[in-house]
C-alpha cells in the first residue's frame, strides 16, 4: 500500500520539498502559515484546509468620534489559498453606537468593495454576522446583497431575500476593511468585536 508511512516536518519552508520516495508522505508547514502534505506521486494538499478556525479577529473596540468622513478603523487580510473551491468565511461582530436619531453608518469592505452596510440611528447595539461563499469555483462567490432585509417568514410562508454575487479571487490574499461613517461629527460608532471563521471546502 503506497503512501502509508508519513515524514514530519517542522522548519516552516517558502517552497514545496522534493517528493518523497515511494511509499512515502510528507508533512510540512510553509512561511504562509499552513500545513501541507505531499505525497509520492507529488500531489499537494493543504490540510489546514481540513477544519474550521479563526483567520482573522479584532476584539479590541475600534471607534471613531470627531468628524462625518468614512474612517476605517480596522482592517486585516485572509490568507491566499485557504477556503478552496466551495469554502466559507463567516465573519461575526458586534456593533455599539451613540443612541440618537443620527445616523450612524457601518460598512463592511473586501478588497475595497462594499459587501455589508448597516445604517443605524435609535438603540446602542447590533449583533450580527455575514458570509462570503465560493461557488464551486476559487473566484466567484454568493451572499445576500449589502441592502437586504430578511424577515422570518410565519410557518408555511416563504422568506424571500436578494442575492449578491462577488468574483473575489481568493488564490490571493483578501483585505478586510472595517468603515463607520457618522451623520453628526459628536457622535461615536464602534466595531466592538469582529472575528472570520473560515469553514473550508471538504
Amino acid at each position: 500500500m503506497k503512501d502509508v508511512t508519513l515524514l514530519l516536518q517542522k522548519q516552516q519552508l517558502s517552497a514545496d520539498p522534493a517528493t518523497p520516495a515511494s511509499g512515502y508522505s510528507i508533512i510540512y508547514p510553509k512561511t504562509d502559515g499552513e500545513w501541507y502534505v505531499k505525497n509520492s506521486a507529488g500531489v499537494v494538499r493543504n490540510i489546514s484546509q481540513d477544519t474550521a478556525r479563526q483567520v482573522l479577529a479584532n476584539n479590541v473596540a475600534a471607534s471613531y468620534t470627531g468628524g462625518t468622513t468614512a474612517q476605517t478603523v480596522f482592517s486585516g487580510t485572509i490568507p491566499a489559498n485557504v477556503m478552496g473551491a466551495n469554502g466559507t468565511l463567516q465573519m461575526d461582530f458586534i456593533l455599539s453606537w451613540t443612541d440618537n436619531a443620527n445616523t450612524k453608518t457601518f460598512r463592511l469592505r473586501v478588497n475595497g468593495s462594499t459587501v455589508m452596510q448597516r445604517t443605524q440611528t435609535t438603540g446602542n447595539a447590533f449583533r450580527g454576522s455575514f458570509r462570503l461563499t465560493n461557488r464551486n469555483a476559487t473566484n466567484a462567490q454568493i451572499n445576500t446583497t449589502t441592502s437586504a432585509t430578511m424577515t422570518i417568514a410565519p410557518s408555511g410562508t416563504a422568506a424571500t431575500i436578494t442575492i449578491t454575487n462577488y468574483s473575489f479571487d481568493t488564490t490571493q490574499a483578501l483585505t478586510i476593511a472595517l468603515e463607520v461613517q457618522l451623520g453628526v461629527s459628536s457622535d461615536t460608532a464602534t466595531w466592538e468585536t469582529f472575528n472570520v471563521l473560515l469553514v473550508p471546502s471538504n
